[in-house]
């Protein structure tokens, strides 16, 4: 152990080492002494310079001006009596009680009140400003000719702004270059000059000069600040300068308080070195006098966190990539159940960079599990665990892949249009309600912020699930801001709330934001919709596709907010009785004010009251008996009919593979069922081009617009932005450095 006394000792010198640098670093000011100050001790020296004050005041009581003849070289000294009466034919204000009559005038009351006239003003000198003088104030002429060696230049009338007088505390405040003329003191890059004097009358009109910039190229602001010569009356100690004295006491404090800081610093740091040293000991030492009464610890934390980390050996074989990206793959595999049967799955298989992804993912699903039942519009969880080097989310594999590789490759009818529309706004208002429709239990609201086609999947028989759970989170009163507020999600889809990083922090404000997605992702799949026999569908489009692929948060949210663009529908659109009514709910879900927006359970309630009223119809849902009641019958079958339609969403969310209550696509002709794409160990071919190569996943040009960016937090201890997995980081090491604390004695 580092013993006490030698490091006082080490810093005591470093402390006096540094101080004699710094004072050898300071420079000295020139004083006049006739002694050297280094052979003469402080307090003779001190009487010596006092002494050599009052000898000079003598002197300058008797003798102020000596002139030389320049024919033989003799000095004249002047007498007091002569200087008097140079001083009755000059007057000078010298003394401090003197008061002195300058020009005035005021260009704001020319303006205001027509007082334009130069007049006289009489100054007194007041208290502690025991000087008074003259100054005025004017401004630089337009066009100034400085081809001149004149040092100054007069200012002409009509460019005086302020004539007039003022006190002052001692003559080297003022500065002022001339007694006798007020000349501008400063050349400054403002347009307002000043000059000042200090003889009575000494700023009229003829006297008050302009500084010729080609002869004065730097103010005396310029001069060093240490070159400066101490004001008289302005000494500190020993004729030094009050500032350079109060610069370098202030300096020295500064400089200990750096010093007790670190010293302290490093003494806390050692202090806990040493606690966690003697922890350890006493540590090992408990731990050896168990181990030799003949048993274990009751815990090894080295051992527990490998169990942790262990990988599960889990039934799964014949992976066949589907796509890829930044951030992980994902797989067509199979899974091999405990009795013996198979079945296809999906595997996600996330970096370890991609931790925090995992975890919010396996939060939810782990959530939606302990739910009495799984609900259909939300894609089926089987296990979610970490694999050597890698993190693995298990989902059920539905093969027609995701909504987007859909759309690309097919056009679709209306009737699989309804079916899809319906099925995915049933499965977002699933999330966000928590008593959502035909489920019949409570749940905590869940926020998906990242709804786009990529991240909804469609089954066989057409109908949609929401996939893709790694930026969710369940919404609750106790959950932190850090880890909702962000910009986060797809950027092409992000609602202008989002772009603006104006986002309130209430359940209401974060479901808008996946209704404002989800109206994108009802636009997409209305535009592949072949609405008749000779319909001539555009391929397909990603919204905002005219913006370029991957756009910036800037290019977006000068579209979307600035401009308050929207993707456009085609004409036909509005020809079609389902499409139009469906196109009218998706503007309403896209609305630039959240406030404004209709909510997931809303828009699904017109859909799905839409699509049976349409189904209804073709069936002829009205009886001889409910047009003979009249009204009152029409109203009662509409109750009837709605009851029906109740209790058909209830069985199909109810009972597993029961077939959704929606009219059936696999009847349509126009166009037909989208055949299923195969999957093969080169890639996925699709129908549209069936002797084209295999293709994993997406276009090289589309591959940045999968990935949504980055989520970062701010981070108050750091005060800085965190990626999630930095901040998690920082969180687990913090963790880890209490856990490797042993336990103390005792408290097994």
């Amino acid at each position: 152990m580092i013993d006490k006394g030698t490091v006082k000792l080490k810093l005591i010198l470093l402390v006096l080492i540094f101080s004699t640098c710094l004072l050898n670093a300071l420079p000295t000011p020139n004083l006049t002494s006739e002694t050297n100050s280094d052979d003469v001790p402080e307090d003779v020296r001190r009487a010596q310079m006092d002494d050599e004050i009052v000898e000079r005041d003598f002197d300058d009581s008797l003798v102020t001006r000596a002139f030389v003849n320049e024919t033989n070289g003799t000095i004249y000294i002047q007498p007091v009596s002569e200087q008097k009466e140079e001083e009755d034919e000059e007057p000078e204000l010298e003394r401090r009680d003197d008061s002195i009559e300058c020009d005035h005038y005021d260009e704001s009351k020319c303006e205001k009140l027509g007082e334009c006239s130069i007049t006289k003003e009489v100054c007194h000198p007041e208290k502690h400003l025991k000087m008074v003088g003259c100054l005025a104030v004017f401004a630089y002429p337009d066009n100034l000719t400085t081809n001149s060696t004149d040092e100054y230049f007069p200012v002409n009338r009509s460019l005086i702004k302020t004539m007039g007088c003022m006190q002052y505390q001692h003559d080297t405040m003022m500065d002022c270059v001339d007694k006798k003329k007020c000349l501008q003191t400063k050349l400054t890059h403002a347009q307002i000059g000043m000059c000042c004097c200090k003889t009575p009358n000494c700023n009229v009109l003829a006297n008050v000069m302009l500084i010729n910039p080609d002869v004065h190229k730097e103010s005396d602001a310029s001069k060093g600040f240490w070159q400066s010569t101490p004001p008289s009356g302005m000494d500190g100690l020993g004729g030094l300068p009050i500032y350079w004295v109060l610069t370098t006491v202030l300096g020295g404090i500064f400089f200990f308080a750096i010093l007790i800081a670190l010293y302290v610093l490093w003494r806390c740091r050692q202090r806990q070195r040493e606690e966690d040293e003697k922890k350890r000991r006493n540590c090992e030492s408990e731990k050896t006098n168990v181990m030799e009464a003949g048993n274990l610890p009751l815990v090894d934390h080295e051992v527990m966190i490998e169990m942790v980390e262990t990988p599960k050996e889990l039934p799964i074989t014949d992976f066949q990539l589907i796509c890829k990206g930044r951030f992980g793959r994902v797989f067509k595999a199979k899974w091999k159940s405990q009795n013996g049967e198979e079945k296809m799955v999906a595997v996600k298989k996330l970096v370890d960079t991609q931790k925090s992804s995992f975890e919010a993912e396996k939060k939810i699903f782990e959530g939606l599990v302990s739910l009495p039942r799984w609900y259909a519009n939300v894609v089926q969880f089987i296990c979610a665990e970490k694999m050597g080097e890698e993190y693995w989310i298990v989902t059920e594999f539905h093969e027609r892949l995701s909504l987007y590789e859909l759309l690309k490759h097919n056009e679709i009818s209306v009737t699989s249009c309804n079916r899809i529309i319906m099925s995915m706004v049933d499965g977002l208002q699933f999330l966000h309600d928590d008593r959502p429709f035909f489920f019949g239990h409570v749940k905590r609201p869940i926020i998906h912020r990242d709804i786009k086609s990529k991240n909804i999947l469609i089954k066989t028989d057409m109908t949609a699930c929401i996939a893709d759970f790694g930026l969710a989170r369940e919404y609750n009163s106790n959950i932190e801001k850090s880890d909702l507020l962000g910009q986060v999600g797809t950027k092409r889809y992000m609602s202008p709330e989002m772009l603006e990083g104006a986002t309130e922090f209430t359940a209401t404000a974060f479901k808008s934001m996946d209704v404002y997605s989800m109206g994108l992702v009802m636009w997409e799949t209305i535009n592949r919709t072949k609405l008749k026999s000779s319909d001539v569908v555009p391929e397909y489009q990603m919204p905002f596709q005219t913006i370029g692929f991957d756009p910036s948060i800037g290019i977006m949210r000068n579209h979307v907010v600035s401009k308050k663009e929207r993707p456009q529908w085609r004409p036909e659109v509005f020809g079609q009785i389902s499409m139009s009514f469906m196109a009218g709910v998706a503007e309403e879900m896209w609305d630039p004010e959240a406030s404004a927006r209709i909510t997931a359970g809303c828009a699904f309630e017109r859909v799905w009251t839409h699509v049976f009223s349409l189904q209804d119809c073709s069936e002829g849902y009205h009886s001889g008996n409910s047009l003979k009641d009249g009204k009152g019958g029409e109203d009662r079958e509409e109750e009837r009919r709605k009851n029906r339609r109740n209790d058909e969403m209830f069985k199909y969310h109810s009972k597993p593979n029961k077939p959704h209550p929606s009219p059936d696509p696999s009847l349509d002709d126009c166009p037909q069922l989208p055949p299923i794409p195969i999957i093969t160990e080169r890639g996925i071919i699709h129908n549209d081009s069936p002797d084209a190569e295999p293709s994993i996943g997406r276009n090289e040009d589309q591959q940045k617009e999968e990935e949504p960016i980055v989520e970062k937090i701010f981070d108050i201890a750091t005060n800085r932005l965190l990626t999630r997995e930095e901040f998690e980081a920082q969180e687990v090491e913090e963790v880890n450095t209490r856990a490797s604390t042993p336990t103390p004695s005792g408290t097994f």
